[in-house]
């Protein structure tokens, strides 16, 4: 795991280890670590490429998770098949 600490948008410190989920918000991305919300100056495609190497997956159009962070994962149907709805970490 990574002990580089990285910073928020505000300056705020966290290491990679501390994130239990992350979210797309606009061009930004929010952090969710113990149920607080951090934004990070980067968009989530972009901090896609950085974080995967530290098992972060796409778990939604909009979120990045750890697997075993994932609580439920719910599903709608559609004409073109399953696709994940809801996520709970």
């Amino acid at each position: 795991m990574c002990r580089k600490p990285w910073h928020t948008t505000r300056g705020a410190p966290f290491l990679l280890g501390e994130i239990d989920w992350i979210e797309a918000s606009g061009n930004y991305a929010r952090l969710w670590i113990g149920g607080r919300s951090y934004l990070l100056r980067e968009s989530l495609n972009v901090l896609e490429e950085r974080v995967r190497e530290h098992r972060f997956l796409r778990a939604l159009r909009n979120a990045l998770v750890r697997p075993n962070g994932i609580v439920e994962l719910t599903y709608a149907q559609s004409p073109a098949g399953a696709a994940p709805r809801s996520l709970h970490v």
